[in-house]
Parts: C-alpha cells; structure tokens; sequence
C-alpha cells in the first residue's frame, strides 16, 4: 500500500554509507557546506561520515545512548586518519574504515538528548531485550515486561534550528526506534520542515495489522504535508522530498 506512493523522479539519486548504514537522498547544490541532522547515531555513521565528505557539511548528531556516545568520542579521537579497511557487515564500524582526514571538531556537533516533541523533558530511555544491540527507545510499550532504563533529557527540533540558527534544514536523518512518529508529526504540526526526510519508521518493523495499519496512517500524513515518496530502501527506510525541491 505505501509503495503506490512512490514516484520516479529525474534527480540524481545518491546512497552513501555501508551496507547496514546506507542512505539514500537526492543531491542538490545546496546540500555543499550545510549542516543537516542525524538523530539516532548508534555504532555506523558511515552516512554521516561520507555525506561531511564529499559536501564539506556539518552534521548535528542526536543521540543520548551511552554506547552511541563513547562510540562518537571514539571516531573523534581518529580525526585525521586515513580511511585503512573497508566497511565489515553488521552494525558496528570500526572508526578506521572512515576517511577522517579532513573532518574536524566543526563537523560534529553532539546533542546528549533525546529528539522528542518538545524539550527540556525527562524520559524514560529503554535497552534493548539483547544488550549486545546498541539500539535503546523511548517508547516502552516496544516491551512486552520490564527493560532497563536510564533518564534522559529530551530537545525538540525547533530548539535545535534555533541554538544552530538553521534557517532551512536542507536534509533530516531519523533513526529512532519507535520515536519518529511523535518527532515527525510535531515536525508537521509546527511546520518545520526540512527539504529531505531521510526516515526509519520502526513500527514496521513490529508486523502486526495495528503496527502496520498505524504506519499507514503516519505515511499518508507525511504526504500530505507537501511531501513526496521518492525511494523506499531496505523495508523500513523512506526518502521523502518537499515537492517543490523536485
């Protein structure tokens, strides 16, 4: 149902990042020396990492993961290696399969919160079931029993675009395990909009009729607030553009 929405389009399509952390978004100009947002880092920025790259952009890096953190601090610590090995399968990239040469402090701006529908919250972050997953998630009904959890403090978007002074967010990556449809129907509600929504929709991922039926519904809204389905990567991994960036 959600793959009659997609639509061909003649813009060059590109796909940057491993095969685990791989995303596709439409190049334009003014993606050159622009910061985008990556909310949901875990342990593969191959994306981020390739998109600093070959944009000269800075990414704005939301996640207050503990593990997402030290792995953050860890690829800071290589900034200006070369690129040694290539990209392993699975989740986890070891920093020297980056090319860090170029990247600095500038290029990396981290947010130690949790992306939500408004700021300055304190909330529940759940593990995941298998700690050996990086993964953690506000939303606790993704638990049939009790998880551990740590708090945390929540920012919003609009609190982001202001402390950055983001005028126009030209590309927006979300990857927040059962959170994206609270970010991104606040998005909507607030009229922020960035030019290309890079998104995860974990509920999917759930595969029951409500999940499903939900995903849906958060699509069509999606859609419906000017936005266009040009790629669907992988399942759960959408591309969505403003229609007039076409």
């Amino acid at each position: 149902i959600i793959r009659n929405n997609e639509i061909k389009t003649n813009k060059k399509i590109n796909s940057f990042g491993s095969e685990y952390g791989n995303w596709k978004f439409i190049h334009t100009d003014n993606l050159n020396n622009s910061t985008i947002l990556s909310a949901g880092v875990g342990e593969d920025i191959s994306f981020d990492v390739e998109f600093i790259n070959y944009y000269n952009s800075s990414v704005i890096f939301v996640d207050p993961t503990p593990r997402a953190l030290e792995y953050l601090e860890t690829v800071k610590e290589c900034f200006g290696m070369s690129k040694s090995q290539d990209y392993k399968e699975g989740g986890f990239q070891n920093p020297s399969s980056y090319n860090l040469t170029k990247i600095k402090d500038k290029n990396f701006i981290i947010y130690k919160k949790a992306l939500w529908s408004e700021a300055d919250k304190e909330l529940n972050f759940y593990f995941p079931e298998n700690e050996r997953n990086v993964s953690n998630t506000l939303i606790s009904s993704y638990f049939e029993k009790k998880r551990k959890f740590i708090k945390v403090e929540t920012i919003s978007l609009e609190q982001i675009l202001k402390e950055n002074q983001i005028n126009e967010l030209e590309l927006m990556k979300v990857d927040i395990e059962g959170a994206e449809i609270e970010v991104v129907t606040s998005m909507i509600n607030k009229k922020n909009f960035p030019n290309q929504l890079l998104l995860e929709i974990d509920y999917l991922r759930r595969n029951t009729i409500r999940s499903i039926l939900r995903s849906i519904i958060f699509v069509k809204r999606i859609l419906n607030s000017g936005y266009k389905l040009i790629k669907i990567n992988n399942y759960e991994n959408y591309l969505f553009v403003r229609g007039e960036l076409l």
